[in-house]
């Protein structure tokens, strides 16, 4: 991590002495001008702070197709405020892109523009700041004026008809210009220098270190290459585990129909186990036991032992000194206190012993109980497995009866949408309605892929006919009558000289109702649409209105 930390800092200097040479490129004149836009923002006052308020920072525009200005903003605008708001610079490159920005600066090469910009901005307050504009009257600020002495030319008329004031500090900055701004500028060139240098000497220190961190690392990496390799085989190991688990909980989410059994059954067997382990406690709890009784035993035997190789040489020395009476006693004592002893131990040993029979039976009832336990858990583990066989059948039938749907639906969808290509064709084209109407709109928007309703217009002699209609029911059935409907109409133009919107509307009746073979007792009455027909004489300028159920508008 050290080493790469190294290296952004060396490309970070790198970029930064870069910047240093890049910026020397840019003209004093450049640098002035972006300081007094600075200072524009400061010394003018917003009567509308409203539009002020709603943005959360202060914007500057930039328009035109050179970035120099913007770069230029936005690098001495990068820590300071304006109006108490960070600052953002916002370039456009297209009239149409302009939005409200309280100042917008307008590079020379896009004075041709600045008239069309002006409509665009007089709605708002936007200060308008130009560079060398002389065919415009309407500028605010404009930099280098034709024939003029000041370097700034400021139109203070033109400000406050936008809803803004001028401060009088704003004339006093405005005639300091290139000379006190060209000192300070070659100054800043003599510390951006003694910079550069700085940051070469840091350069080739940062070289040297490198070079000490790329032998440490190659170091480590040869120490680390087993490391890398045992982890590859671990994480190998582990996707193998995660693929396992994957597979497991698709399986698990297949059986989600049988997850409430299953719960109840894996609550008994937490019990059980539960029960298990507390037996298991218990009885390790008495093995301990054991163990320590047993040690204490055996540590008896060996006291035991020692103590018979002392009676032994006892009995020896009792043989050598048999006349001695008073020693015989001594032995005979001895003797009586270690058989005493000898009898405690026996005690010791024997209650031990009927502790670890009276375990040994409680173990084997807990064993039998536990083998119970596994039986049962086995036998349900296969019902489990049965059950999941069952679901997977089922699973893959219904696997198999969505494709076949799927199948089905498409065909069907495909129908429809020829379908509809049919009845678009049947509408007019919007060549015909751009003929007959000069301004008009059509909003046409199907609630299905195919539609109920239609729209249909002719011309015939100087009589313009146009017609809406609702056709009964959604979908395939309202689109085949909303096709009747429209070969109707053009039969009947086609068939009769000029016919009023009520003619056309009784004829269109009376042939839908002998199509559909129509009766009072009929179900199929109830078929047919709500329709509008308007007729228009463009040479007697009479517009007739007919409707069935449907207003004209």
């Amino acid at each position: 991590m050290n080493y790469i930390n190294k290296i952004l800092v060396t490309v970070i200097l790198f970029v930064g002495v870069s910047f240093n040479s890049y910026s020397q490129k840019i003209t004093i004149k450049d640098r002035i001008k972006a300081e007094h836009i600075y200072n524009f923002g400061v010394y003018i006052t917003w009567k509308n702070k409203s539009q002020l308020k709603e943005s959360k920072k202060f914007q500057i525009g930039v328009y035109g197709s050179d970035t120099t200005m913007y770069n230029l903003l936005k690098k001495i605008c990068s820590y300071r405020l304006l109006k108490w708001k960070k600052i953002e610079i916002v370039r456009f490159s297209k009239i149409n892109e302009i939005k409200y920005v309280p100042i917008l600066y307008i590079s020379n090469s896009s004075n041709n523009e600045v008239p069309k910009i002006d409509s665009v901005i007089s709605q708002w307050s936007t200060l308008l700041v130009t560079d060398s504009c002389n065919t415009f009257k309407g500028t605010m600020i404009n930099f280098f004026p034709r024939n003029a002495l000041k370097k700034v030319e400021i139109n203070k008329e033109n400000i406050n008809a936008r809803g803004m004031k001028v401060g009088a500090m704003l004339y006093v900055v405005a005639k300091n210009y290139e000379a006190d701004w060209e000192t300070m500028f070659q100054k800043s060139e003599e510390e951006l220098a003694t910079e550069k240098e700085t940051v070469e000497q840091q350069n080739i220190i940062l070289k040297e270190q490198e070079n000490k961190i790329k032998l440490k690392e190659e170091h480590i990496l040869k120490l680390s290459n087993n490391i890398t390799e045992k982890e590859k085989e671990l994480n190998f190991k582990q996707d193998e585990l995660h693929i396992l688990q994957n597979d497991i909980f698709n399986k698990n989410e297949a059986l989600n129909l049988t997850s409430a059994i299953l719960k109840t059954q894996q609550l008994k067997l937490l019990i059980q186990q539960k029960d298990i382990k507390e037996t298991q406690k218990l009885l390790q709890k008495q093995i301990d036991e054991y163990k320590i009784q047993k040690s204490k035993i055996d540590n008896q035997r060996t006291e035991i032992s020692s103590q018979q190789t002392l009676i032994d040489n006892q009995k020896s020395k009792l043989n050598r000194s048999i006349a001695d009476l008073k020693k015989q006693q001594l032995v005979l004592y001895f003797v009586l206190i270690v058989l005493i002893l000898f009898g405690l131990m026996s005690v010791l040993i024997y209650r031990s012993y009927r502790i670890k029979k009276r375990a040994n039976k409680l173990l084997k009832l807990r064993n039998n109980e536990i083998s119970r336990q596994n039986s049962e858990i086995i036998q349900q583990k296969e019902e489990i497995e049965t059950q999941r066989d069952e679901i997977e059948a089922q699973r893959d039938s219904l696997a198999t009866q969505r494709d076949k749907i799927l199948v089905q639906n498409k065909d069907i969808t495909d129908s429809i949408t020829y379908a509809s290509k049919i009845q678009q064709a049947l509408l007019p084209l919007d060549l015909l309605t751009s003929q007959l109407f000069k301004e008009h709109f059509i909003f046409y928007l199907p609630r299905d892929i195919v539609s109920g309703d239609f729209y249909w217009t002719r011309k015939k002699g100087d009589v313009i006919y146009l017609a809406v209609a609702d056709c009964t029911g959604h979908g395939v059935p309202g689109a085949f009558m909303s096709m009747l409907g429209v070969a109707f109409l053009n039969e009947i133009i086609d068939r009769y000289n000029l016919l009023s919107s009520g003619e056309l509307l009784d004829n269109l009746r009376e042939k839908i109702i002998y199509s559909l073979h129509q009766t009072e007792s009929n179900e199929s009455s109830k078929d047919g649409m709500d329709i509008s027909i308007i007729g228009y004489n463009e040479k007697t300028k009479i517009l007739q209105i007919s409707g069935a159920n449907n207003p004209v508008y």
